[in-house]
């Protein structure tokens, strides 16, 4: 019976509205079976009570679940036992018996949670808890822990010959500043600060980009040791070694098609290019094509400035698209656009997106505005007009701090075939503290998530189709 409870509490999370949850700024660690599990943020705390991923529970002890979105209902099964419920009629049965609801889980970035404790203890196993190490030490025969990553803990199963492609997406990073700032707060100062950490920059954000099949972001300055440089308001570039940065924050892909790649001139430029290529890292841009295989399936990549949709850049872009398509199966394009501090995209952004995805893309990123702009629906693909900043070294305290991760989940049937997508939107700043900049972007959940999901939804209303934000 205690575990028929937890299984009823971890499906109503999927009507839950999101509460205001605290990630966890010292996660505690999770011994399962003696060995331990690095969640990472991927535990968060209300009110003293620490909640975990549903899903990884449910893999943990080797339960099926699958859900029907076009019926809003689930379906679990563990050994004898089966669970349905369906949200619009409210109702929950177990085994073919209906059953109440009690104490009700959570809903956290797009994410279903349940109560840890209580959760584990429900389906059987021994939760207990050392203060002095902050360690949770879980024990239970039922559970087959091997040392998954959380990337496996988190997956959704799928009907055989289908994958799941998920791809996070955020916008414009300064990994250095410019030689005219004074060095307080500056970029290279807090990393000093900071003990020349490589991960304090994205550690907030990790969690997130580690357990996604693709993250690509606009670096938008050069890496280099260069000292010729351009003449112009700002010039910026970082050390070569702030590639870490990149690395220790699962990055795997830069566009560098922008307006300050060429900052420190051809040599700049160069340099960028061969520590990206040391660091494993894939960039596109600037006459440069990315492609990533993930999971058997090939993702190409495009960058381009977006300052004149000309007849002579379309075609320009639809011989670049044309070719893409013979040897990839899904295919991503990065403009560099707009005009800065703009919420709304210009006549060109929308011209030069739709245009893309005529010719073949099957998601359009936005940056160069330095705020949030809105999303439209094309096609049934997303344009992204603007990610914003993101970890931005150009601004040491910018007015407006908000941006987001984008993440799209493409499902690709055996032939290699988009069948479905879904949009996710993680509301961030760019900085952890509010008073300044200190480079360290932070999910946001409350008033400020949804601050900023309400600021997306205005800005996109107009469109002739927006994005969903429905969840």
């Amino acid at each position: 019976m205690r575990k028929r409870i937890t299984i009823i509490v971890c499906v109503i999370l999927i009507i839950c509205l999101s509460p205001t949850f605290i990630l966890a700024n010292q996660s505690p660690r999770i011994s399962i079976n003696g060995q331990n599990l690095d969640l990472g943020n991927w535990i968060v705390d209300d009110q003293g009570t620490s909640y975990i991923p549903f899903q990884v529970v449910s893999n943990l002890f080797g339960a099926k679940s699958s859900f029907d979105e076009k019926n809003k209902s689930v379906t679990l099964l563990k050994g004898d036992m089966s669970l349905w419920f369906q949200a619009d009629n409210k109702e929950w049965v177990l085994n073919q018996t209906k059953l109440e609801l009690l104490n009700p889980p959570r809903m956290i970035y797009d994410t279903l949670f349940v109560p840890l404790k209580v959760t584990f203890e429900k389906l059987g196993a021994a939760v207990n808890w050392d203060k002095k190490t902050n360690t949770i030490f879980i024990s239970s025969d039922e559970m087959a822990y091997q040392g998954q990553s959380i990337k496996e803990l988190l997956e959704q199963p799928l009907p055989q010959g289908f994958v799941e492609i998920k791809i996070s997406a955020a916008g414009d990073f300064i990994l250095g500043f410019d030689e005219k700032f004074g060095t307080v707060n500056r970029f290279d100062t807090v990393f000093k600060e900071k003990n020349n950490d490589y991960s304090y920059f994205l550690k907030n954000v990790k969690h997130f980009f580690e357990t996604d099949d693709l993250t690509i972001v606009n670096l938008e300055n050069p890496l280099t040791l260069a000292t010729s440089k351009t003449v112009k308001e700002f010039t910026f570039k970082g050390k070569p070694e702030y590639t870490q940065i990149l690395k220790e924050g699962s990055i795997e892909a830069v566009n560098i098609a922008n307006n300050h790649t060429y900052d420190y001139l051809q040599q700049g430029m160069k340099d960028t290019i061969n520590h990206l290529k040391k660091a494993n890292i894939s960039y596109f841009g600037d006459g440069h094509k990315a492609i990533t295989e993930v999971q058997g399936i090939k993702v190409g990549s495009l960058g381009y400035k977006g300052w004149s949709n000309a007849k002579a850049v379309k075609e320009s872009i639809k011989r670049d698209l044309e070719n893409m398509k013979k040897n990839t199966d899904l295919i991503i394009v990065s403009f560099h656009w707009g005009e800065e501090r703009s919420n709304y995209p210009n006549s060109i952004q929308k011209d030069l997106g739709k245009f893309a995805i005529d010719q073949g893309a099957d998601l359009v990123l936005g940056h160069h505005p330095h705020v949030i702009q809105g999303i439209e629906q094309y096609k049934n693909k997303y344009i992204v007009y603007s990610l914003a900043n993101f970890c931005f070294g150009g601004n040491r305290n910018p007015s407006d701090k908000d941006t987001f991760i984008f993440q799209q989940s493409f499902i690709v049937d055996d032939k290699k075939q988009i069948v479905t997508s879904k949009m996710n939107i993680i509301p961030c700043l760019v900085s952890s503290v509010t008073y300044r900049n200190d480079y360290c972007p932070t999910p946001q959940t409350g008033q400020t998530a949804d601050r900023i999901m309400n600021r997306l939804k205005l800005y996109s209303k107009n469109f002739v189709k927006s994005a969903d934000f429905q969840k």
